[in-house]
């Protein structure tokens, strides 16, 4: 070191970062420690206490626990668990002090300020504090500063109670006062920070100036010196919202603020200030404790709960004796009292700031002093009744199934409420809807009356990155109407029907919407129920007014299937791609009476297929084609679409339809002639009731 071989150096504890424990008075000072009681060779470390035990606890509970934020706090707890006599805090009779001394209290907003005390001492010293002290600090990370600064930060550390102390010379004319600050008043923090403030801050002030932000942090012009011999400990308690308003405002995270903004109890104050004369009694025997303050506008009333013993027996789920719960409840610091099979419970003030109100709590309690890896499995006597059918719920299922596994479509699942833009896209929006009273936003404030525009806004989101997808849905929707309503009490839900909703994108407009008739017209054959597409007499508005269709099954319609029109989808903001839609009332279908299975004999005799191609007028619907086939002849089994053409050599106002029979004869093997009869039977209705003509 310095050019010079050495096994050993004398150095500056600045050096070797211990000057907050050994301050040096002069740079050249070497800190003699011949009064100490140690013995050569002892290591520097066992001697400063630096070899000590660290507890590591699992943080479950510290952050939301205000009585947690201080090691008093924590040794209760353990205390508890480990059934380990708790040492008590020590005491001072502050009673008959009220009147020695000349400072004065005034809380001017007790809403924000529930207590507050001053504690007045002459005779103090302000020197470095004791080694143990700034050893103790430094290890929570604390630099120490001065005995006064210091045993104020210890005690909050200790009982997680932050006090604050005042220069009794400071405060003009020896009043305390918590006020709102006035506009622009100016407060300089002890860190140096200036603060312009407003009537929204609270403050601790004299009759002259600012002292302190409350709950936050110390002014520059009350703090204590090296000269200070009479002082003021400040130990208050003020509403946690307001306290964490202006630390966030003002960008100022202390130590202090995060432990008011917890919600502290106002029996801390006077522990913390009976805490501060025992230490500082202790340090310096000669002080003088002058006078004590208390203002206290509303005490709180006591949180007191009555729970049964089977409440907290059932809950936990094993057996335990009465008198073990009041023996866990009462080593937490509770009242209990036990009488019929029930326990009067008062909590303790440090859990009564909204920690513990319910008999669940006391539940929660009992159940983590025995330990949740302690609680015994005990299996539940469960009378098992014999499953209920639940047609609609199959049904849904195979829904699902079909269109995600038949179709190719993916499941989608949309809030109750629907945006604005495309209830307006779907044309929607004069249709009566229900509001919400706290919507997300403005725009989504109607529940959705139909699924059409929630479907609209999801393809407006998966068209930005694809073109050709399928989406389905299914979803109840609200409507005017009611369901169920309560007898005199003017309550009632609104009709609910559930609806499956599907839609097919893509580049070509006819073959979305085929598809996703394929895809409907094969659920329902495949549920054995019948399904009829017929030309739509009243299109909803989101569908072009020739390219919609009604679902009908039997007397019942069902909902509808269609493309969706140009403007809808301008007006969604969607572009390059084409989107057919359904959206079917599941209520009705699932009312509807299955077609009743019969067994069909393998046919003995071969099937034939006879291809044939009509041209129609361009409305003609496929449905009333396959229909009108169907019917022609008996020998005519089925009907199976095969393409749709319209340009050269076909009028603009005309269509060609290729499609293909199968016919059979269970009978005897079928002939050309039997099947050129049929064809020519399908030929002749087809002109009688569609006006469908031969192509050449």
């Amino acid at each position: 070191i310095r050019g010079v071989e050495s096994f050993g150096m004398i150095c500056a504890s600045e050096e070797i970062g211990l000057s907050h424990i050994f301050p040096a008075q002069d740079k050249k000072e070497i800190v003699d420690l011949v009064d100490a009681e140690v013995e050569a060779g002892m290591s520097l470390a066992d001697y400063l206490g630096f070899n000590d035990i660290v507890l590591d606890i699992d943080n479950k509970s510290l952050t939301n626990r205000p009585d947690l934020w201080g090691h008093y706090g924590i040794a209760r707890e353990l205390a508890a668990i480990y059934k380990c006599p708790l040492q008590p805090l020590p005491t001072f009779a502050f009673e008959d002090m009220a009147t020695k001394g000349d400072i004065e209290v005034v809380i001017e907003d007790p809403e924000r300020c529930h207590r507050f005390t001053a504690l007045r001492i002459d005779g103090v010293q302000n020197g470095p504090a004791p080694r143990w002290m700034r050893n103790r600090l430094a290890k929570v990370g604390q630099r120490p500063i001065s005995l006064l600064v210091d045993i104020t930060n210890y005690v909050m550390f200790a009982m997680g109670k932050p006090t604050h102390a005042f220069d009794t010379t400071q405060i003009a004319n020896g009043k305390l006062c918590v006020r709102r600050a006035k506009n622009q008043e100016i407060l300089k923090l002890l860190d140096g920070t200036e603060l312009a403030l407003d009537e929204e801050v609270l403050i601790v002030a004299d009759d002259a100036k600012p002292l302190g932000l409350a709950g936050i942090m110390g002014g520059l012009g009350s703090g204590v010196t090296a000269e200070t011999t009479s002082i003021v400990f400040e130990s208050a308690n003020f509403e946690p919202v307001q306290v964490r308003r202006t630390a966030k405002r003002f960008d100022l995270r202390t130590e202090s603020s995060m432990r008011f903004e917890k919600g502290l109890d106002t029996e801390s104050t006077l522990h913390s200030q009976a805490y501060l004369v025992h230490l500082l009694s202790e340090i310096q025997p000669n002080i003088e404790v002058v006078q004590y303050q208390d203002q206290f506008p509303t005490k709180p009333t006591p949180v007191r709960l009555s729970v049964s013993e089977p409440f907290i027996v059932d809950r936990i789920g094993m057996k335990i004796s009465a008198q073990e719960i009041e023996n866990y409840l009462r080593s937490l610091g509770y009242g209990v009292v036990y009488r019929s099979a029930h326990f009067d419970i008062t909590v303790p003030p440090w859990r009564a700031t909204g920690d513990v109100s319910l008999p669940e709590d006391i539940v929660e309690e009992v159940a983590r002093l025995i330990g949740y890896d302690n609680l015994k499995f005990e299996p539940i006597p469960v009378a098992l009744s014999k499953a209920v059918r639940q047609p609609w719920y199959e049904l849904d299922q195979s829904i699902r199934a079909h269109f995600s596994k038949a179709v190719g479509l993916q499941e989608v699942v949309s809030y109750p409420w629907v945006h604005e833009t495309f209830i307006y896209a779907c044309q929607e929006e004069e249709a009566p809807a229900y509001q919400l009273a706290a919507a997300p936003s403005p725009e989504q404030a109607k529940l959705k009356t139909c699924l059409a525009p929630s479907l609209l806004e999801f393809v407006e989101r998966n068209t930005r990155f694809y073109d050709d997808f399928g989406l389905f849905e299914i979803s109840r929707v609200f409507k005017p109407g009611k369901t169920w309503e309560r007898s005199g009490k003017g309550e009632a839900l609104p009709d609910q029907p559930k609806l499956l909703g599907a839609t097919l994108v893509g580049k070509d407009a006819q073959s979305v919407f085929l598809r996703l008739k394929g895809g409907i017209e094969s659920l329902f054959k495949q549920q054995l129920l019948p399904l009829s597409c017929v030309e739509a007499k009243e299109a909803p508005g989101w569908t072009m007014s020739n390219g919609v269709v009604e679902l009908w099954s039997g007397d019942s319609m069902l909902g509808h299937l269609g493309l969706v029109s140009k403007r809808t989808l301008r007006r969604a903001k969607i572009e390059r791609v084409n989107v057919a839609m359904l959206v079917c009332n599941l209520d009705l279908v699932y009312r509807l009476e299955k077609t009743a299975k019969r067994f069909q004999p393998i046919p003995k005799f071969p099937e034939i297929e006879y291809d044939l191609a009509v041209v129609f007028d361009r409305q003609t619907p496929w449905s009333s084609i396959a229909h009108t086939v169907l019917r022609s002849h008996e020998l005519i089994r089925d009907i199976h679409f095969v393409d749709e053409y319209t340009g050269k050599q076909i009028p603009e106002d005309k269509k060609s339809v290729a499609f293909k029979m199968v016919l059979a004869d269970q009978n005897a093997t079928l002939t050309s002639e039997q099947a050129a009869d049929a064809a020519s039977k399908v030929l002749s209705n087809l002109a009688a009731e569609l006006q469908g003509a031969l192509r050449s």
